[in-house]
């Protein structure tokens, strides 16, 4: 019993024990479980929260269709010329692209990036996650977990396309899901094609195709393996691993020359392209990395390897053809203004597009014609003078002592040789006279002073005083080229810390505050010697300056109104600068008189051989005016000309007055016509109308006969509008370009220029002519092509009153051009005549002529030949053949019923006393009277001024110089009885007989 109840009780001993031990191992599993389930809760709360602050990234990525990634980046235009040659190439300064598709990247370009960039690509869903591991551990190893990236080309593309550079987790969260996104919607080949033609390569160069030009000046799809590895190298870091470095002209002083590979061209500035041996460092570790990867055999490797990249390396223009940038700016600007007018485009939108919406744009701009313009004025000074420049006078000003004579202004310098304008005030300071060696402006001690409390008064003329800013007058210098050098000096910047004094003109006293003075202590400095300095700092100084008497030209094809070439200036230098050819408006001078007064005149029935009466006339004030170019002759005026002599001669009378006769409203319907009026938009013109300006305007006699306009033209418009004379009265508006098209060839923009007939064809062919006689009998005569070219010239010179412009506008049966010299300071007077123009128009078009076929201008077949009177432009008598200058008939072209059918009456037989040169009188002796042919005038002038034609005017005056006595004596000796001489008269033989004995 007790035995059993000692079982039971260590029975129940032991049941207890293992309950204790039981329930010991269930708190155990409980504590492990609830430990588990805390950090599973945990975990799951973590992941929770990471989850969430991924998703909420996510959320933030870009929206973004992959199917269309091509068709959203900027691409770099290209203008052409009409054979289909790259001029230049138009891109975003910071982005140049042109995309090409995968199959013309070749394989060895492919397997480069991808050998060095991401080799598994094909593997891959878009993240490495082999790539990753490693790199993790690398970066754990390294101690920096930016130290390697992993990176897919998926991932890069993504970068590239929609996110930043930035380093963060963020941005990192993005490109994965992005890349994910992309790997579900493209194939490898359309991801790698989008990649390729992104990737940005160093120099602005976007896409493998622009840095294939940009380093190598080929395409990609003929890029060696070494070529292609040295490229694929530059993925990693455009700075680093660019091919070449980019270098100003005056940094290669430490630079070996053997590592310059070539020189590009930016803008006008011109820099060196220097060998970059870390490219060649990582282009040699690509080919090893593709040895590795079997993209290559060893032959292929070794053959790369040893490749002289220096020698491969081919700096590529974005300005392939080697010319100015200005033509190139100026069809550029046309084209944004005419997508802005038919595209409804802003102008910033326009103006994107053509940098960065792959267009091409076909120029009328012939690179061979633009080269030989831009040649030509390499010779500016010997065209332009017929000589080479020398001595101190710089090439093409007036450099005179100023002085007074008879009330009006000769010369332009004073006796420090400071530059003066017509009323004797100074517009260029020499700069030595008004700058130190420093570039300081510096003042002598009687140009200024100080008041009673502490102001800076300053008195001196080499300031021009306004309202609100005080400008400095500009200064000049004189180049090795003997070139005037003008520099603009900008105004003084001290604000509106200022006070005027006294006043005249532009000229007085102002003062300059104390309190400005004392926060600006180094705004000056007075030396020992009493001379203020104002430092450099305190206002602007064009140090490179420009060259002066400027220049600019035009050659078109007046058939086609294509745009040939064009010259916006001489020695300029950047990209859209001031162009003189199209925007200077500067007064046409002579120029004009074809377009405003002749033409019309032909058009409105006048003939080539009207008479017009060159004599003196006076204008409103009772001046003698307008005078001739001839007015330093003794002969100031030469009588009856033709209408095709007083253009020949360019006589402004006769200009003059064959304005009054057509009216001034011919004239101004005449340049409407020719588009330098614009009726409907006054202000987007260059005419000043009366509506405009009341008082001061050109519809005027010397406006609209001589060209004294307000303002002027254009020397495109003037070469346009001459083009409608050489195209027998069709006048066609200028272009730059034909047409425009996208990346895939469809045209944007058709340019087809605007016509109007401006003239009837008979007129104009008329007008041609006068113009080609005007070279061979007139003022142009030194703008004959030689004789064995066989090519005729046309044309007109042109100069301005004052001298400060001259012109030639001419053509040929092939172009037309139009050349203008003159000073950016119309003040400034230029030296000589527009001779020199036509002599450099010639100059500029033998080399465009050249290899051309001879040629002669056809007249208009509706032209009738006749011989007319030149005195009278009527049909001759015989008196017209008999004057005593010789025969005036000659043989003119009349326009279909202008035709003359009365005959000369200017010419007159009469009898003359030859004693006095006047009418015979009823008492003249017989034996002094003689019978001459004579002209009639009937304009009465100023007979205190000669005129050429006075001598063989009929007199106006009967003989006073005899009475009845000079008669009769003569009539006596008359009826005298001749004495007979008995005595034989030998034969002539005889005498020289008797004279030899």
């Amino acid at each position: 019993m007790e035995n059993d109840t000692l079982e039971i009780i260590e029975s129940q001993d032991t049941n207890n024990s293992n309950n204790k031990e039981k329930k010991k191992k269930n708190k155990v599993l409980r504590a492990i479980f609830m430990i588990f389930l805390i950090m599973l809760l945990t975990a799951t709360a973590a992941g929770g929260f990471i989850f969430g602050i991924v998703l909420g990234i996510v959320k933030t990525a870009p929206e973004i269709d992959p199917t269309n990634i091509l068709s959203t980046l900027s691409e770099s235009s290209v203008i052409t010329d009409e054979n289909g040659n790259i001029i230049e190439k138009i891109h975003d300064p910071n982005e140049n692209r042109e995309i090409i598709p995968l199959d013309d990247i070749p394989k060895n370009l492919r397997n480069s990036f991808l050998a060095i960039e991401d080799h598994r690509f094909e593997q891959h869903f878009g993240i490495d996650i082999q790539r990753i591991a490693s790199s993790l551990v690398h970066n754990f190893q390294v101690g920096d977990p930016t130290a390697q990236g992993a990176s897919t080309i998926t991932q890069q593309l993504v970068k590239n396309l929609y996110l930043t550079n930035e380093k963060s987790l963020e941005r990192k969260i993005k490109e994965i899901y992005l890349a994910l996104k992309i790997e579900r919607i493209l194939s490898k080949n359309q991801i790698l094609e989008n990649y390729l033609n992104t990737i940005p390569l160093g120099q602005s160069s976007y896409g493998v195709q622009t840095a294939a030009r940009t380093y190598f000046s080929k395409d990609a799809k003929d890029l060696t393996l070494a070529e292609c590895a040295m490229l694929a190298g530059a993925a990693k870091s455009t700075v680093i691993y660019a091919p070449f470095s980019r270098y100003n002209m005056y940094d290669l002083e430490n630079i070996p020359e053997e590592d310059i590979v070539g020189y590009v061209t930016i803008g006008s500035v011109q820099y060196a392209c220097v060998f970059n041996q870390d490219s060649r460092d990582r282009q040699l570790l690509i080919l090893d990395r593709m040895l590795e990867l079997g993209y290559i055999n060893e032959a292929e490797y070794n053959t790369a390897v040893n490749e002289d990249m220096r020698s491969a390396l081919n700096p590529g223009q974005t300005k392939i053809a080697q010319i100015s940038t200005l033509p190139m700016d100026y069809v550029k600007e046309k084209v944004i203004e005419d997508l802005m007018e038919y595209k409804s485009m802003s102008y910033k939108e326009a103006e994107t597009y053509v940098y960065r919406g792959g267009l091409t744009i076909t120029t009328t701009i012939d690179v061979n014609i633009q080269k030989s313009l831009e040649e030509s004025y390499k010779n500016f000074s010997y065209y332009f003078l017929g000589s080479e420049p020398s001595g101190e006078t710089p090439v093409g000003e007036e450099w005179r002592y100023f002085k007074w004579v008879n009330g009006e202004a000769v010369g332009c310098l004073d006796s420090q040789k400071n530059v003066l304008n017509e009323y004797g005030q100074t517009i260029f300071y020499k700069k030595e006279n008004i700058m130190d060696e420093e570039n300081n402006i510096y003042l002598n001690p009687d140009e200024y002073s100080y008041d009673q409390s502490g102001f800076l008064v300053i008195s001196s003329k080499k300031f021009d005083i306004f309202s609100s800013t005080i400008d400095i007058v500009d200064c000049y210098t004189i180049n090795e080229e003997y070139n005037f050098v003008s520099h603009i000096l900008g105004s003084l910047n001290i604000g509106d810390n200022l006070q005027i004094l006294e006043q005249k003109g532009t000229k007085g006293k102002f003062l300059i505050t104390k309190d400005f003075l004392d926060k600006n202590k180094n705004i000056f400095n007075v030396g020992d010697d009493n001379v203020l300095r104002i430092s450099k700092d305190f206002f602007y100084y064009q140090d490179n300056g420009i060259v002066q008497p400027q220049s600019a030209a035009v050659i078109m094809d007046y058939r086609t109104g294509k745009i040939k070439a064009m010259f916006g200036g001489r020695n300029i230098e950047g990209s859209r600068t001031f162009n003189r050819a199209a925007d200077a408006a500067r007064q046409p001078g002579s120029t004009i008189k074809p377009l405003s007064v002749y033409l019309p005149a032909l058009n409105m029935g006048y003939s080539a051989s009207y008479i017009l009466e060159d004599l003196p006339r006076t204008n409103e004030a009772g001046e003698r005016w307008p005078k001739n170019w001839f007015e330093h002759r003794s002969v100031k005026y030469w009588g009856k000309l033709t209408l095709r002599k007083s253009i020949e001669q360019s006589v402004n009378t006769n200009a003059v007055n064959m304005l009054e006769k057509i009216g001034t409203q011919a004239a101004i319907e005449s340049l409407t016509n020719f588009g330098f009026i614009d009726t409907e938009n006054p202000n987007s013109d260059t005419f000043i109308s009366p509506e405009e300006d009341a008082a001061f305007n050109d519809v005027n006699l010397a406006s609209l006969g001589l060209g004294g306009l307000t303002k002027g033209f254009s020397p495109l418009s003037m070469t346009a509008a001459y083009g409608a004379i050489a195209n027998d009265g069709v006048y066609v508006e200028p272009i730059a370009y034909t047409k425009i098209t996208d990346s895939k060839g469809n045209i944007i923009l058709e340019n087809i220029p605007k016509t109007r007939v401006v003239s009837s064809p008979e007129a104009a062919s008329l007008m041609k002519d006068i113009l080609r006689t005007t070279v061979t009998n007139g003022l142009s005569y030194k703008a004959k092509l030689p004789a064995e070219m066989g090519i005729e010239a046309a044309g007109k010179t042109g100069t301005t009153q004052a001298s400060g412009d001259f012109w030639y506008v001419g053509f040929t049966p092939y172009y037309i051009g139009g050349v203008w010299v003159g000073n950016d300071n119309v003040q400034m007077k230029l030296t000589g005549d527009s001779g020199a123009n036509a002599n450099l128009w010639r100059e500029i078009m033998i080399p465009v002529h050249e290899g051309l076929e001879p040629a002669k201008f056809e007249l208009n077949k509706n032209l009738i030949p006749v011989q007319v009177c030149k005195q009278s432009g009527l049909l001759p008598t015989e008196y017209c053949s008999q004057d005593p200058r010789g025969s005036q008939v000659i043989t003119d072209y009349f326009v279909p019923g202008t035709v003359p059918s009365k005959y000369c009456e200017t010419h007159v037989k009469a009898e003359i006393c030859t004693n006095s040169n006047m009418l015979k009188s009823q008492y003249c002796p017989g034996n002094l009277i003689e019978q001459r042919i004579f002209v009639t005038r009937n304009k009465t002038y100023d007979h205190s001024f000669s005129v050429q034609d006075d001598a063989y005017q009929l007199p106006q005056s009967v003989c006073t110089s005899h009475t009845q006595w000079h008669y009769d004596q003569w009539l006596n000796q008359q009826n005298e009885p001749v004495e007979n001489n008995d005595e034989e008269i030998p034969a002539e033989g005889e005498v020289e007989e008797e004279q030899e004995n």
